[in-house]
């Protein structure tokens, strides 16, 4: 009986020897990463208070306002249709969209182009705003109306209702087209996709 005990006794050592070693090993593969990581935080822990200890100047607070209070799109594209569900597609290389009022959209360099069976006439400007619930859209700054018949209208500002293919100025505008020069001192009057144009006085018109 002693002599079974000791052998147990003999096998119980060893296991706790080899307990031992593992152990021995995990501690030597962990203690050095330990360290390692914590010499790294003292060594970036100055540059991440300092970080932290840098206020918001003017510009930083104004972004932020900025962004609570608008969208900025990149691009965007919007389609819709005239009354007679003719398709209708506006881009810019930028529009601002005020939260507090989503249907009013401002436009960087934009394009609106309206499509007939039979022509369709394009709508280029540096800047533009536009009603997304009333389909209007203002231009203003080298305003630029052409058509598929090469018939080109230019003028400053120009406020297009595209519901209903109208628009109307009542600034200096000229219409160039492949028979003639005709200019309206007084403004333009533009109907039916450009089936009807009125130009108010003074008015010239120099015939080729």
């Amino acid at each position: 009986m002693t002599e079974r005990l000791q052998g147990l006794d003999s096998k119980n050592d060893t296991t706790n020897i080899v307990v031992y070693s593992s152990l021995v090993r995990v501690l030597k593969i962990f203690l050095p990463l330990a360290a390692i990581a914590i010499i790294g935080v003292l060594l970036i822990w100055p540059q991440l208070a300092a970080i932290q200890s840098v206020p918001l100047n003017k510009a930083d607070i104004q972004a932020l306002k900025q962004a609570e209070t608008e969208n900025r799109l990149l691009n965007p594209v919007f389609n819709t249709n005239d009354e007679s569900g003719r398709p209708i597609i506006i881009t810019a290389t930028e529009a601002i969209q005020r939260r507090s009022d989503e249907n009013s959209i401002e436009l960087i360099a934009p394009s609106a182009t309206l499509k007939d069976t039979d022509r369709s006439t394009t709508l280029n400007a540096d800047n533009g705003h536009y009603d997304q619930l009333n389909k209007i859209i203002e231009l203003h700054n080298n305003v630029i109306v052409r058509d598929t018949a090469n018939n080109i209208l230019e003028t400053e500002q120009l406020t297009a209702d595209i519901g209903n293919n109208s628009a109307h100025n009542d600034v200096p505008t000229t219409l160039t087209t492949p028979n003639g020069v005709i200019t309206g001192q007084g403004g333009v009057i533009i109907e039916n996709n450009g089936a009807k144009t009125t130009f108010k006085g003074p008015a010239k018109a120099v015939i080729k």
